[in-house]
C-alpha cells in the first residue's frame, strides 16, 4: 500500500514538471522567432557571393591596370620603386571565365577618368609610393598624380642650382631628365627671386658653366632637348647690341674722400645693387665689383695716403663687401677655394662656401646687416678666402690687386667657356650641328 502511494506521488510530480516545462517553452516562442539564425546554407550562400563581388572587382582594376601598362625607359629613377606583377592585385582563375564573358571591365573603360581619379585618389591621397606606381604605370591617372609629384622636385632642382650644389642637382636629373624642360621661381643666397625659369636658363644666368655642361648631356636624352633649350635661352638672355652701362662710383668717392654725408651714400648704392625680382638676363653685374677694387687701387697708396686706413676700409667693407655679397653662388665657391687655384691652377670648383676661418660666405639671412658687405669684404688668391677691410692696420694693398686680377681672370675665362658651350655640338663624333 505505501509503495503504490509512493509510485502515484512520483508521477503527480513528472507531470507538473512537465507543465512548467511547456509553459516556459510556449513563453519563449517569439523571442525564439525573433533570434532564430540563417540556416547553414543560406548563410553560407551569402558569403560566398560576397567574395565572389569583391574578387570580380579586384580583377577587373588588374585588368584595367595590366591595360595601360607601359615600357619603362632604360633610366629608372633612383627613388622609385620599379613596378612588377607582384605590385598588382593578385588573380583569382576560378573568376576568369565569368569575367571573360561580363562587361565590367568594359565599364571601367567607359568610367571618366576624373571619376575614378577622385575616387581613388581620396583612399591614396598620403601614399605617395602608391601614386607613383599610378602615374608610371596608368595613363589614365598619370595627368592627375604627375603635377602633384613633380611640382616638388623641380623646386628642390632649382634650389640645388642656384646654391651651386653641382652633386645633388645631377641626382634629382638623372632621375627625371623631364624636369629640364619645367620651369619654377627660386630665391639665390644674395636674396634674388628668379622667376620662372628652367634649370639650364638657372645656371646660366649665374654664370655657372661647369652646372651648364653638367645639364647639358641630359638634354640629349630628350627629344629635340637641345633645341628647345636653345629657344629658351634666346628667349631669356636676348642678345643686346648696347653694353650695360658701367656704374658710377663718383659720387660715392666723393662723398668717402670729403667724409661727408657717407652712411646716406653707402644707403644709395646699396639700394642700386639690392635684391630684386630677376626675369630676364643675368642675375649679377660682376663688372661692378671690378670698377669697386679698381677704385680702391686708385685711392690705396701706401706712400701718398691718398686715403686714410679708415677711409679704405669703409671702402672695402660696405662697397666691394657688398657687391661680393650679391656674387651667384659659383663665384663665391670660386673664392672659397682659392681664386688662383681655379683660375691659374686649373682646379675643378669643390662647390664649398666655407672661408678659411670656417665661417660661410653667406650671411644666413639675404637681409641682415651683418657680415660681408657690412663688416668685411673678402680677398682671395691660394690660401682660399679670408675677411679683409675690418682692422684698418691690417689692411694690405697687394691682397686686393691679386683679388682684382684673379676676378678678371675668373670672367674672361668664363666668357671663353660661354662661347664655347653655345656652339659645342650635340654629339661631336658624329654631328656638325652648331647647336646650344
Amino acid at each position: 500500500m505505501a509503495s503504490s502511494s509512493l509510485r502515484l506521488t512520483e508521477q503527480m510530480r513528472l507531470m507538473n514538471n512537465q507543465d512548467e516545462r511547456a509553459r516556459a517553452s510556449n513563453a519563449l516562442t517569439p523571442l525564439r522567432e525573433e533570434l532564430r539564425p540563417v540556416s547553414t546554407s543560406s548563410s553560407l550562400a551569402l558569403e560566398l557571393k560576397q567574395q565572389e563581388d569583391d574578387l570580380r572587382n579586384e580583377r577587373a582594376i588588374a585588368a584595367m591596370i595590366e591595360q595601360d601598362f607601359e615600357t619603362k625607359s632604360e633610366e629608372k629613377p633612383e627613388e622609385i620603386p620599379s613596378v612588377t606583377k607582384k605590385m598588382l592585385p593578385r588573380k583569382v582563375p576560378e573568376l576568369d571565365a565569368k569575367l571573360a564573358t561580363s562587361n565590367l571591365k568594359s565599364l571601367f573603360s567607359k568610367l571618366p577618368s576624373t571619376v575614378l581619379a577622385h575616387n581613388i585618389s581620396s583612399c591614396i591621397d598620403d601614399d605617395l609610393k602608391t601614386q607613383v606606381v599610378l602615374t608610371q604605370t596608368c595613363q589614365r591617372l598619370r595627368p592627375f598624380f604627375q603635377p602633384a609629384l613633380t611640382e616638388p622636385r623641380v623646386k628642390q632642382l632649382l634650389q640645388h642650382i642656384a646654391y651651386g650644389q653641382e652633386d645633388e642637382a645631377k641626382k634629382i636629373i638623372a632621375s627625371n631628365p623631364n624636369l629640364l624642360m619645367m620651369r619654377g621661381t627660386v630665391k639665390d643666397y644674395s636674396g634674388n627671386t628668379i622667376e620662372e625659369v628652367t634649370p639650364l636658363e638657372l645656371a646660366y644666368g649665374a654664370e655657372d658653366i661647369d652646372m651648364c655642361q653638367m645639364l647639358l648631356p641630359f638634354l640629349d636624352r630628350l627629344p629635340g632637348g637641345r633645341e628647345e633649350a636653345l629657344k629658351q635661352m634666346q628667349a631669356r638672355f636676348p642678345e643686346s647690341k648696347e653694353e650695360e652701362k658701367p656704374y658710377d662710383f663718383k659720387p660715392l668717392v666723393a662723398d668717402i674722400r670729403a667724409n661727408n654725408n657717407v652712411e646716406a651714400a653707402f644707403e644709395k648704392f646699396r639700394e642700386d645693387f639690392k635684391p630684386r625680382v630677376i626675369k630676364k638676363g643675368k642675375h649679377c653685374n660682376v663688372q661692378a665689383l671690378l670698377d669697386a677694387m679698381k677704385v680702391y687701387d686708385d685711392n690705396y697708396d701706401d706712400n701718398d695716403d691718398l686715403w686714410s686706413a679708415e677711409q679704405c676700409s669703409l671702402l672695402w667693407c660696405q662697397v666691394i663687401g657688398y657687391l661680393q655679397r650679391m656674387l651667384p653662388a659659383c663665384y663665391a665657391q670660386a673664392f672659397c677655394q682659392g681664386l688662383y687655384n681655379v683660375t691659374d691652377d686649373k682646379q675643378p670648383l669643390k662647390r664649398s662656401l666655407r672661408m678659411v676661418d670656417g665661417f660661410s660666405f653667406y650671411p644666413a639671412d639675404p637681409t641682415s646687416r651683418v657680415g660681408i658687405g657690412f663688416d668685411f669684404g673678402v680677398y682671395s688668391y691660394v690660401a682660399g678666402c679670408g675677411k679683409g677691410g675690418a682692422d684698418p692696420i691690417l689692411y694690405v694693398d697687394f691682397r686686393m690687386s691679386m683679388s682684382r686680377e684673379e676676378v678678371t681672370k675668373l670672367m674672361s675665362g668664363k666668357n671663353i667657356r660661354v662661347a664655347k658651350l653655345m656652339h659645342q655640338p650635340k654629339n661631336p663624333s658624329k654631328s656638325r650641328c652648331v647647336i646650344l
